[in-house]
């Protein structure tokens, strides 16, 4: 395994290879909510609530990580792998349902955009990461491909782009604006990915 530059940046925001256990996840989560929703529901400005978000995923998350998390099969055995396909499809069904849940019910109790979209997408984690471990507990790894850095950001920007365009199809933005929209968010998180990655591959490196 090739090891990275360990910079102190990439380690603190990829966790050194520790998680933290599930129910103190779950706890974070409810936290998330009320920092979230607070923030919105005090200033009215999604531009307070990304910030709110910023520091959730970059300060405080990291922070109880470096102190509460502890190595576990995944951050050990399938260390720079992805899982099998079985694995994604699963996670991709639950973000599809779970979110059309939401688009369907249209809640709107004033708590702003990043609350609910904390709301889909941690337990889609949560989903994902619960399916990887008994995947692993099954097959000890085997098959697991390695991350490829450059590919897997660029899939991951491209699958966006249908997630996002098509539920704006449905909820009557025009066919120029919904694509456009779909486009920019693919965009952005091809950088997010490829960004993580990257500071993964110098935190701890990645298998060849």
């Amino acid at each position: 395994m090739a090891q990275g530059r360990r910079t102190p940046v990439s380690r603190w925001l990829t966790g050194g290879r520790r998680v933290l256990p599930r129910g103190l996840r779950w706890v974070l989560f409810a936290f998330g909510l009320v920092v979230l929703g607070g923030t919105y529901a005090a200033t009215g400005s999604e531009g307070a609530q990304v910030l709110a978000l910023f520091a959730l995923s970059f300060g405080v998350y990291p922070a109880v990580n470096r102190r509460f998390g502890r190595p576990n099969g995944l951050t050990q055995e399938a260390w720079g792998r992805n899982p099998p396909l079985r694995v994604l499809v699963g996670t991709l069904v639950f973000f599809l349902v779970w979110g059309a849940l939401f688009w369907i019910l249209d809640p709107d109790l004033g708590l702003g955009p990043w609350f609910w979209w904390w709301v889909v997408v941690i337990p889609c984690i949560e989903v994902g990461a619960f399916l990887a471990e008994r995947q692993l507990g099954r097959d000890a790894g085997a098959g697991w491909k390695p991350i490829r850095p450059a590919r897997d950001s660029a899939v991951a920007g491209i699958l966006t782009v249908p997630l996002v365009t098509g539920p704006l199809l449905l909820a009557d933005f025009g066919p120029g604006e919904a694509l456009v929209t779909g486009f920019l968010c693919g965009i952005i998180f091809f950088a997010i990915a490829r960004t993580f990655l990257w500071m993964t591959e110098r935190a701890e490196g990645l298998p060849r």
